[in-house]
């Protein structure tokens, strides 16, 4: 009895000690805030929601949803932002380790579908 419960808690010890993901160029990977996720040439970690109001020379104003990703290669760590803007939802590039990638939310182009808000596809160029 003792083994078993020895063995069950080691177990549900190291399930519980995993902080890190590890993702696929091309292919669907869950993100959380502040928890990396690590790819073949970078790591990118998921930083938050932030608005900001933009004022047109009309007078009108428009507030953008912002998803700012850090990136951290070898040599560089950097912020990107994605929006879906006016309602275009496109892709944001990016620059790491010396390569370009394109990063999708809410939409995988090449899958042809919707993703989920917590979802995102990097796709190295």
């Amino acid at each position: 009895m003792i083994k078993q419960i020895f063995i069950f808690l080691t177990i549900l010890s190291a399930s519980c000690n995993i902080s890190d993901s590890t993702g696929n160029y091309g292919e669907v990977v869950r993100f959380e805030k502040d928890k990396p996720v690590k790819y073949p040439d970078f790591e990118i970690t998921y930083l938050g929601e932030r608005k900001q109001t933009a004022t047109f020379p009309n007078g009108s104003s428009f507030t953008f949803t912002y998803q700012d990703f850090k990136i951290k290669s070898a040599n560089e760590e950097k912020t990107i932002s994605w929006t879906s803007g006016t309602g275009d939802i496109s892709p944001a590039y990016l620059e790491a380790a010396g390569m370009q990638f394109m990063l999708e939310l809410r939409a995988y182009e090449n899958g042809k579908k919707r993703i989920d808000n917590d979802q995102v596809v990097i796709t190295k160029m």
